[in-house]
């Protein structure tokens, strides 16, 4: 086990060490708190790592309204909060504003305009040879494309690195192959964690283990309705870097980093938490990825995983306190937009347990009673 910091009762203990994990103790701990976070294994190896870090949800129309709030709040400050995060930890995130470019736009254009009546971004309807010259590489079709200029996207496990750097830094206590075996209440009331590396005596707690979150609730005899959806992913490099923009089409995307590799993602598979790669995952994303960059089929794959992400109704995660059990909140639930969403979901749930006026609505990510069935 590993643990760093200090043995003392922090203010808030947090069960989960991956972005919204982090995220949440980055609010709390620039408040002036105490925090301590815990880890069933290595800090953001499972969904945060996993992930291909676009900041914006895959067709944000289609997601409800208070998903897009928080995308919308978190992609106003997430440059800064990049630059903030090099700047303290000598760690890049690497921050990029490639745009995002949707080519199957147009069965959606109705939806689409709405959102961008509630959303206000720079934006281009192309035809024709304006895609080819967006991406020049792609395999042209007569299909009517959007083009997000201001869509960028950020490096997972570097933004994960720097964040952890940061938490380290600020005092935070971090333990990491701590796994929690039962939440412990006593008269209503969060007690004390029993890990695998002993009892825990807890003031507050924050579950955010993302995937694992409702397996973690089912300590208290609660069913919070957060699932586990499998995601594969699949690495390539390209010297040339002929893939200029994040490219969506078909559900899947297509994502080009600074250093040349194109990821290309992602699966979406019910299959509770088993990670495993697949043979007809591979061949469902390299099929996508040679049907609209043909040139692809001169590289070879770098790496092939998968994640789990934290399914949850349509996509709208858990935000604030745990009705009946005082001491406990949830920040879980994000599905495919825990990067883009998790400055603001942070700063929500800051807000509430700190008794700040908060920035955006809780109603919409609250708990309630009817949710919380017994387990």
């Amino acid at each position: 086990m590993f643990f760093y910091g200090l043995n003392v009762v922090s203010d808030f203990h947090i069960i989960g060490g991956g972005i919204i994990g982090m995220m949440t103790a980055k609010e709390l701990v620039d408040a002036g708190a105490q925090i301590t976070i815990i880890d069933r294994g290595a800090f953001a190896k499972e969904s945060s790592w996993a992930g291909g870090g676009i900041l914006s949800p895959l067709y944000p129309w289609r997601y409800p309204k208070p998903v897009n709030e928080l995308a919308y709040q978190s992609q106003t400050i997430y440059s800064e909060y990049c630059m903030n995060l090099f700047e303290n930890t000598g760690i890049d995130p690497e921050w990029t504003k490639n745009g995002l470019l949707i080519h199957d736009a147009a069965y959606d254009l109705p939806a689409c305009q709405q959102w961008l009546e509630l959303f206000p971004t720079d934006y281009e309807l192309l035809t024709g040879e304006d895609i080819r010259q967006k991406e020049p590489e792609i395999a042209l079709f007569s299909q009517q494309a959007i083009y997000l200029s201001e869509i960028a996207q950020v490096r997972n496990p570097r933004l994960s690195q720097a964040l952890k750097s940061y938490l380290v830094q600020k005092g935070v206590e971090i333990k990491e192959y701590c796994e929690v075996k039962k939440i412990a209440c006593s008269h209503s009331r969060i007690d004390q964690l029993i890990t695998t590396g002993g009892n825990i005596e807890v003031k507050q707690l924050i579950v955010a283990g993302g995937a694992w979150s409702a397996q973690i609730l089912k300590t208290v005899g609660l069913a919070i309705p957060i699932r586990p959806v499998k995601g594969q992913m699949v690495l390539f490099f390209d010297k040339k870097q002929r893939v200029r923009n994040i490219f969506l089409a078909d559900s899947h995307y297509a994502i080009p980093r600074r250093d040349g590799h194109i990821l290309i993602g992602s699966t979406m598979e019910e299959t509770q938490f088993d990670k495993s790669t697949t043979v007809n995952g591979l061949k469902e994303l390299k099929s996508f990825a040679v049907k609209w960059f043909p040139f692809m089929t001169e590289l070879s794959v770098v790496q092939h995983w998968a994640g789990l992400r934290p399914g949850s109704t349509e996509g709208i995660p858990y935000i604030g306190q745990v009705p009946g059990i005082a001491g406990l909140s949830v920040n879980a639930g994000h599905f495919r937009n825990g990067v883009v969403t998790g400055p603001a979901s942070a700063r929500l749930l800051a807000d509430i347990l700190l008794k700040r006026v908060p920035q955006l609505a809780a109603e919409p990510f609250s708990l309630h009673e009817e949710q919380l069935i017994s387990a």
